[in-house]
């Protein structure tokens, strides 16, 4: 039963890889275009600089790109994480959630690629950003929309749950899907204003409305929630968008 079932999900998956290039929404990738918007900010970096990847675990999404002279912080929770991140020039350990290990003022750039989802508070560590970014610094993230339905599903679903069913049934999920997820203001509107009151201004904020490949083990299943997904691309629903990537720059005064 267990190879028909495998069998089964395979072939759907491969009629929906057929199927997703003709899907507008699937046309931006915007994982690689959060790592190139990042990966061009560092470009204009002064020597001496610091880049402070924050949830940075395992590895560096951008760090191929880094200019000399430009340092990369990893900062984690988890010491076992950053011990086999290679890509960093350092890594601490600490609590993002709670407080950024750094100075006021000392940093320049501030990543925070699917960490802020899993905080129940993304106004402390925005602050945090905030205290620790040098004037004009850039705050940088990318996260899933908490309307999404991947998201809304996630939070309806208990943990053990939603981690059973994801490595089940998503593919190349890993372990992505391991911690909680609060999904805390984690959508355009609620961000924006965040970002604002934290004395950032936003310098770009774009909406990705692909999320259905977490579906893509069921095709009917998949091509209607893509056609959902149009629908919010097409009507400019940014907060029902599946992910958003924001850049915020520091106020300097």
């Amino acid at each position: 039963m267990s190879d028909i079932w495998s069998r089964f999900i395979r072939a759907n998956r491969a009629l929906c890889a057929r199927v997703e290039p003709l899907l507008p929404q699937a046309r931006l990738n915007i994982s690689l275009h959060y790592e190139l918007t990042v990966a061009e900010h560092m470009r204009r970096l002064a020597c001496g600089s610091i880049v402070v990847d924050a949830g940075g675990g395992r590895n560096c999404c951008y760090a191929e790109y880094k200019p000399g002279g430009v340092e990369i912080v990893a900062v984690d929770v988890s010491a076992e994480e950053l011990e086999l991140n290679t890509e960093a020039n350092r890594g601490i350990v600490a609590d993002v959630s709670a407080r950024l290990p750094f100075v006021d003022s000392s940093v320049d750039v501030v990543t925070a690629k699917y960490l802020l989802e899993h905080l129940p508070d993304i106004s402390r560590f925005i602050a945090e950003s905030h205290r620790v970014l040098k004037p004009g610094g850039l705050f940088a993230s990318l996260l899933p929309s908490r309307y999404a339905l991947f998201a809304i599903l996630s939070r309806l679903l208990p943990d053990s749950a939603r981690e059973s069913l994801v490595h089940r049934l998503v593919a190349g999920a890993g372990d992505t899907h391991r911690f909680h997820a609060y999904y805390d203001r984690c959508c355009a509107g609620a961000l924006e204003r965040v970002l604002a009151d934290a004395g950032f201004d936003i310098v770009e904020l774009v909406p990705g409305y692909y999320g259905a490949g977490y579906f893509s083990f069921f095709f009917p299943l998949w091509l209607a929630v893509a056609g959902w997904e149009l629908l919010t691309m097409l009507f400019g629903c940014r907060n029902l968008a599946a992910s958003v990537m924001v850049v915020a720059r520091k106020r300097t005064r």
